[in-house]
């Protein structure tokens, strides 16, 4: 899976966000009863910090939370904690890696809800992937391979090459690096997250997590 950051206008043209209120264990997963309603209708865009699922005009369905909580989607559950700059990230065994203009380095926790064991991101995969950075401007960002291969020993990459796929039921915490130029602010992005089933092609999901960077 290649991962990404994008803003919150280009949210909207992507296709929505998310519409419902998170419960108290900060938990938000799609609506299993009645219709989800559309993000105009449930007033969740992904600037504002309204969370929950709702379904776009283009007819996907996304789910949206803020910093800290749990998307879950039909094969994962994803939550993201934090995330560092860097213009420089050095790992054991003289491993580096320089930004060309600075690193954002995210971290995360996905849960496993498939029945095989997962990649995530599945390595040397590009413009396609589980996640990507997208800016407020709609502008998209891929992680970057080479800074998570080494130079930052708490990458998925890293742990992949480690501990192996994540097992089904199991969890993973770890790093996502982006190389953003300086002028895009990293609160204005948000984190797009596609379900396993979906790395190889995400112009077919059809329900897509959306989370917010603060």
């Amino acid at each position: 899976m290649r991962a990404m950051v994008f803003g919150a206008t280009g949210l909207i043209a992507f296709g929505g966000a998310a519409g419902a209120v998170a419960n108290t264990r900060r938990h938000v997963a799609a609506s299993t009863s009645g219709a989800t309603p559309t993000c105009a209708r449930a007033g969740i865009t992904a600037t504002n910090r309204r969370e929950g699922t709702c379904v776009a005009p283009n007819g996907k369905r996304f789910t949206f939370v803020n910093r800290g909580h749990v998307a879950r989607l039909e094969d994962l559950s994803v939550r993201l904690a934090g995330f560092r700059l860097a213009s420089i990230l050095k790992g054991p065994y003289g491993a580096r890696a320089r930004a060309q203009g600075r690193f954002m380095v995210v971290k995360l926790t996905v849960w496993n809800r498939s029945s095989t064991p997962q990649t995530f991101p599945p390595a040397g995969v590009l413009l396609s992937g589980i996640a990507h950075l997208e800016t407020f401007h709609g502008v998209v960002y891929t992680d970057e391979f080479k800074a998570e291969n080494g130079p930052d020993p708490n990458s998925f990459v890293g742990k992949e090459l480690a501990v192996g796929p994540i097992q089904p039921g199991l969890s993973e915490s770890g790093d996502i690096v982006f190389d953003l130029p300086r002028s895009v602010s990293p609160a204005r992005t948000v984190l797009v997250v596609f379900n396993f089933r979906d790395a190889a092609d995400n112009a077919a999901a059809r329900h897509i997590a959306v989370l917010r960077t603060t």
